[in-house]
């Protein structure tokens, strides 16, 4: 059996042994993979408490303080918010598993990411737009601030020899 018949499927061109590895910028990758679950989880946990006691005034119907679709506005941000929780924990296995879908599953996380803040944000402003107001400098930051690794990590998850020799299982 010859030695090439051992390797991954991906090509001989794609693979560079001294770049085989958690080195590198993957190292920084690594360390934004591992906090994404613990903010998504504090940022779940945090809306809840602070919706807690508002929750009834709010979603009633009944209540004069009623606001039309912020029920299921909530709910399905937290719903999402967990979901990507779930997302994250299963690319750090892929990660640490050094597996050959770990950048397509983040390339979709980062693009999915992306657009659940567009889309949440349009929302937020339909709905509480006629009661308070709704340009938080919080959300244009955190579109951005996603906007901007989707624009770093894209590119080096697609083109960088490092991950193409390190996710190859």
């Amino acid at each position: 059996m010859s030695e090439n018949s051992l390797q991954p499927s991906q090509s001989n061109n794609d693979y560079h042994p001294q770049l085989d590895g958690l080195g590198g910028w993957l190292i920084i990758l690594a360390i934004s993979i591992l906090i994404s679950p613990i903010i998504l989880s504090y940022t779940i946990i945090d809306a809840i408490s602070e919706l807690r006691p508002l929750w009834e005034p709010l979603t009633s119907p009944q209540s004069p303080y009623y606001i039309d679709g912020l029920a299921t506005l909530v709910t399905t941000e937290l719903t999402v918010n967990a979901l990507f929780t779930l997302l994250f924990l299963y690319i750090i296995f892929l990660f640490f598993t050094k597996h050959r879908h770990f950048p397509k599953f983040l390339i979709f996380a980062l693009v999915a990411n992306l657009l659940f803040l567009l889309v949440d944000d349009f929302w937020v402003k339909m709905i509480l737009s006629p009661y308070t107001e709704t340009d938080d400098p919080e959300d244009l930051r955190d579109i951005l601030l996603s906007g901007i690794r989707c624009v770093i990590w894209i590119p080096y998850l697609l083109n960088s020899k490092r991950v193409k020799s390190t996710f190859r299982h």
